[in-house]
């Protein structure tokens, strides 16, 4: 199974106004009294394929996005794959991405906040296993590699490793 796709945001005024997270930037370049620098005007574009490996399920994506109101560190985009599923006892899956998201592709208000910290102009890996211990209850593992601050001439590594136990009612 294929799926194919496109969006279009346009966030009118944001330029000059206050960064949308307490004031932080997170990622987004600033003007010099500290409000945003530009507007946002993005078009994405994804897609995503479904299929099987080894008799398991094989899904692998690819997304990109573009900001047309900047001129620098204007694009992002991810791909990845997961096999397997972890849908029932004892079943496991795996999952690899990599993510370039420079810093004024998105509003880093709106990005993954374990991404690289939270926020824009990061890239780098993320490693994600999950293992069904019973029908409603999952570990999970996540490893983010990733790398910041490229585009504000600070950059700088940022691993996080996560363990979760998720529950569903």
């Amino acid at each position: 199974e294929l799926t194919i796709g496109a969006s279009y945001l346009n966030y009118e005024d944001t330029q000059g106004f206050e960064p949308f997270y307490n004031g932080q930037a997170q990622g987004n370049s600033l003007d010099v009294g500290g409000n945003l620098l530009l507007d946002y005007d993005l078009i994405e574009i994804f897609a995503q394929l479904e299929t099987e490996a080894g008799n398991h399920p094989l899904r692998v994506f690819i997304d990109y996005v573009e900001n047309r109101e900047a001129n620098d560190f204007e694009t992002g985009f991810a791909f990845g794959a997961r096999w397997r599923s972890a849908s029932a006892p004892g079943s496991w899956d795996v999952s690899w991405a990599y993510e370039d998201l420079e810093a004024d592709a998105v509003i880093a208000t709106f990005t993954d906040s374990d991404f690289g910290g939270g926020g824009t102009d990061s890239k780098g890996h993320v490693f994600r296993s999950t293992y069904a211990l019973r029908n409603n209850v999952r570990l999970n593992g996540t490893y983010f590699m990733n790398e910041t601050g490229a585009a504000a001439g600070n950059e700088r590594d940022y691993d996080r490793l996560q363990l979760d136990i998720s529950f569903r009612f």
